[in-house]
C-alpha cells in the first residue's frame, strides 16, 4: 500500500509539472506571436522608439505616393533642430558644399515633427522639390512651416527615367543622431551614364558630387 500511495504522488507530480511546461510553452508562443505582431505593427505605422530622450531620433514614414519621402523626428526637450536639402553636388559621403546647398526650413522645436518631401510638378509644368514639417505635442498638431523650391529641367530629367539611387538614410527602423554629427535622412544620387564597348548605356554610381537629393538633420 504504501508503495502504491508513494506512485500515485509521484504521478500527480509529474502531470502538475507537464501541465506547467505545456501552459507554459503555449504562454511563450502566443508572447512570440504578439510581439511580432507588435513589430509589424510598429513598422507598419512608423513607430519611433526613442532610447535616448537626450538625443535626436528619426524614423522614416511609410507612403504610397511617388516620388514622396516621409519622416518621424524627435528633438529632445530644449533642444532645437535644423533640416537642410540639397539636389546638386551631392558627394558620396558626408555633406555637400556651401554651394551645392539649396535651402532648408527654420528651426525645429523639441518634440515630435513630422518632415515631408516631395517633387512635385507646379501649374506651369516645372518641377519644384517641397519640404514641409509638422510638430505634434502630445497628439495634437502644433502648426508648421514648408519651403518651395523651383528645379532647373536638365537636373531633374532622371525623375522621369528613375535613374536616382539611393545610397543612404534614415529606414523604417529608428535611427539615433550621433553626437553633433548631422543625422542624413535620405541621400539620393543620380546615377553616372557609363557607354559600354558594344555602344549600349550602362547607369553606374558615381564616385564624384552629383545631382540628386540629399536632406539631412543637424542640432543646434
Amino acid at each position: 500500500m504504501p508503495r502504491f500511495r508513494y506512485s500515485l504522488l509521484s504521478l500527480l507530480l509529474f502531470t502538475t509539472i507537464v501541465a506547467l511546461i505545456v501552459s507554459h510553452v503555449r504562454t511563450s508562443m502566443k508572447l512570440s506571436a504578439a510581439t511580432a505582431e507588435l513589430r509589424m505593427l510598429r513598422l507598419e505605422t512608423g513607430y519611433l522608439a526613442v532610447s535616448d530622450p537626450d538625443k535626436i531620433h528619426a524614423i522614416e514614414l511609410p507612403t504610397l505616393e511617388e516620388k514622396t519621402w516621409k519622416w518621424r523626428i524627435y528633438v529632445p526637450d530644449g533642444k532645437r533642430a535644423t533640416v537642410s536639402h540639397a539636389f546638386n553636388k551631392i558627394p558620396k559621403e558626408g555633406l555637400p558644399k556651401r554651394e551645392g546647398r539649396t535651402g532648408g526650413l527654420g528651426f525645429i522645436d523639441s518634440g515630435e515633427t513630422i518632415v515631408t518631401a516631395a517633387f512635385r510638378k507646379g501649374a506651369e509644368g516645372q518641377w519644384q522639390l517641397i519640404v514641409e514639417a509638422t510638430s505634434f505635442a502630445e497628439g495634437q498638431s502644433r502648426g508648421g512651416t514648408s519651403t518651395r523650391t523651383n528645379m532647373s529641367p536638365d537636373r531633374l530629367s532622371w525623375l522621369d527615367v528613375s535613374r536616382g539611387h539611393r545610397t543612404q538614410g534614415v529606414s523604417r527602423t529608428t535611427s539615433v543622431m550621433n553626437g553633433d554629427d548631422p543625422l542624413t535622412l535620405i541621400r539620393l544620387r543620380v546615377n553616372k551614364p557609363v557607354q559600354q564597348a558594344n555602344g549600349a548605356i550602362e547607369h553606374k554610381v558615381s564616385e564624384e558630387a552629383c545631382d540628386g537629393l540629399m536632406i539631412w538633420i543637424e542640432q543646434r
